[in-house]
């Protein structure tokens, strides 16, 4: 983080209250994957008190993406996340990955759950649950619950970079062969039946789905006629959010 931007927030973290739960919040969204829904938040804190998360978030509604009628929350920039995460230090940083881990426990159907237990777990306290937790069956079970590809395929990569740096030969072998095994799939899946995937799940009316299959990272993984062909569909069955997301690739 540079020197300005640092400045910048220490001069807006000195306004805080260490009392009231401003840094709690802060700390979970700085740990948090993407945007997360106000009552998921919320059931994340120690103390579920809607009233005091609503006082505090006005504090640094600033510093966050630009909410929709849907109230989910982001840190509009990374290196604020990378900051909070600095200040808080190690210790905190794995005691708020408990409590969120604690959350995806408690809540285990919701989405964010599902995609993001393990990524949570391995960077609690709880390092070693997390890296017995990788394995094929957790990540079948992700293929069975509409994980993205690439969430289950980063989780494995960062619980074997960990492995690594604790020295843990043998989990390191077995994470090695699990990657290969889900890359392999994954190839397959993108190679041989891209087409099958995607009108199965919009067939089932499962276009946030389908779009998986079609775009990642605003990059197109099908051809552009088949890219045209799921866009007409897609603006047919009603789906504007994913037929947007289609044309913006």
């Amino acid at each position: 983080i540079g020197g300005d931007i640092r400045s910048y927030y220490n001069a807006i973290w000195q306004r805080f209250q260490p009392d009231g739960c401003t840094i709690e919040i802060l700390a979970l969204l700085s740990q948090v994957r993407g945007s997360i829904d106000e009552q998921q938040l919320i059931a994340m804190m120690h103390d579920h008190d809607s009233y005091k998360f609503a006082s505090s978030i006005t504090e640094f509604k600033h510093l966050l993406k630009e909410q929709d009628t849907t109230k989910k929350y982001e840190i509009y920039h990374s290196s604020f996340s990378l900051y909070i995460t600095n200040r808080l230090g190690l210790t905190i940083v794995k005691h708020t990955n408990d409590q969120i881990a604690q959350y995806c426990e408690a809540n285990v159907d919701s989405t964010y759950s599902r995609e993001n237990y393990l990524h949570h777990l391995v960077n609690s306290s709880q390092t070693q649950r997390g890296l017995t937790l990788c394995d094929q069956e957790w990540a079948d079970n992700c293929a069975k619950h509409d994980v993205s590809p690439d969430i289950v395929m980063h989780d494995i990569k960062e619980c074997l970079g960990i492995a690594v740096d604790k020295d843990l030969p043998i989990t390191v072998i077995r994470l090695m062969l699990l990657a290969q095994r889900m890359e392999n799939r994954n190839d397959s899946i993108m190679v041989n039946d891209v087409d099958k995937f995607v009108d199965i799940n919009i067939a089932f009316e499962k276009p946030d789905v389908a779009i998986k299959y079609i775009v990642r990272d605003n990059i197109l993984l099908i051809d552009l006629l088949q890219a045209l062909k799921y866009l007409v569909i897609f603006y047919e069955l009603g789906y504007n959010e994913q037929a947007l997301q289609l044309s913006g690739s």
